[in-house]
């Protein structure tokens, strides 16, 4: 696995999550689990440490009611919530405690030089971090902070008729590709004017799942200030300019998953989190999807969650993590093992076994 990745993470007491020691991420992570689980919960602690990065800790735990909301039952029955991120060459851990206000400040941060072994430690209470301060002695840690700033959690969910992807938005916001598709036209624009090649590749990949799909369609002589919608050509009636009304939910958010695995390899972030892809997906979209990830997987590290038995299918066990919801509603998580279910798989699929209780992950 590429240095580029998570190898192995650590949470105490976030929201589901009471405990996960050290578990193990692959290049394709792919969580399945009942809603209310904690997948939600897990993809939303990169997050919260993106935030942390980025030195805002206090605005992410106001948004997120305080101490009580992210610590795993409240304050009184989880005082502090600690964490450990390795990459193969960095290690990044942190111990946060909650103040009298219901805020959370830091007891300790610290860092590994792996290679090296060469660690760094700030016990000072601090409310936010220092982890980019170079007087602190963090000077290894410029890796781990550039990975983490750059991860997106990407959720496609909001199609309707006040979808941020069927709004319009100005060309200049096209550096890349936001979380929510807000900016997919002046995104695409840019892959147009400046990586036909990756243009073309995603045109076709969406003709082959949106049926009446032709092309995109931009204005000509576009400058910065100018507003831009996705507009697309009807491969019926090629003189027909159609809003994005006029696609189906399940069109528009494979246009959008499709636009952030077929970018050029520079653009996408080493890191991808996906929630719920499947969504209004019909089975031979979730194909394409699928061979799409298990090809840039190669360079690129996936955590997805997913409760679609057909899209699970389509990946290999040691893929998948079962989260399970224990009897006093923290979260577990279990990576499946081909070796171990090899019997099984004789005769079944994974969402078999899902499906049978036999890994877990039900209600």
């Amino acid at each position: 696995m590429s240095n580029k990745f998570i190898q192995k993470i650590t949470i105490e007491n976030f929201k589901s999550i009471r405990e996960l020691n050290s578990f193990p991420l692959s290049n394709i992570n792919i969580l399945i689990g009942a809603n209310g689980s904690g997948k939600s919960n897990f993809l939303s602690f990169f997050n919260f440490v993106r935030n942390i990065i980025e030195k805002n800790l206090g605005g992410y735990t106001a948004k997120s009611g305080k101490a009580d909301g992210i610590l795993t039952f409240g304050r009184k029955n989880s005082p502090y919530l600690e964490s450990a991120i390795e990459l193969e060459d960095n290690k990044y851990g942190f111990r946060l405690l909650a103040a009298d206000d219901n805020s959370l400040y830091f007891e300790y941060e610290r860092t590994k030089y792996i290679p090296s072994n060469n660690i760094f430690k700030d016990d000072s209470a601090h409310v936010e971090s220092k982890l980019e301060y170079p007087s602190a002695g963090f000077f290894h840690a410029k890796h781990f902070v550039s990975q983490f700033k750059k991860i997106l959690q990407y959720h496609f969910h909001d199609v309707g008729d006040t979808s941020p992807i069927k709004s319009d938005d100005y060309v200049y916001e096209k550096e890349k590709l936001k979380f929510d598709g807000k900016n997919i036209a002046a995104f695409l624009y840019r892959l147009y004017t400046e990586e036909i090649d990756s243009y073309k590749l995603i045109v076709k990949t969406i003709r082959m799942v949106v049926p009446d799909f032709y092309d995109f369609y931009f204005p000509d002589n576009l400058n910065g200030t100018d507003k831009i919608t996705l507009l697309w050509i009807n491969k019926n009636d090629r003189d027909s300019i159609q809003h994005p009304s006029f696609l189906s939910d399940g069109s528009l958010r494979f246009i959008c998953l499709a636009t952030v695995l077929l970018q050029p390899i520079s653009l996408i972030p080493d890191i991808v989190i996906i929630d719920e892809p499947e969504l209004g997906l019909h089975p031979q979209a979730l194909v394409i999807l699928a061979n799409l990830i298990e090809r840039i997987s190669l360079q690129k590290q996936f955590i997805i969650a997913t409760q679609s038995s057909q899209f699970v299918d389509l990946f290999n066990a040691n893929d998948i993590v079962v989260v399970n919801k224990n009897s006093d509603g923290t979260s577990s998580f279990t990576r499946l093992d081909d070796n171990k279910l090899s019997s099984w798989l004789e005769e079944y699929n994974v969402s078999d076994l899902w499906e049978m209780n036999l890994i877990g992950g039900l209600p």
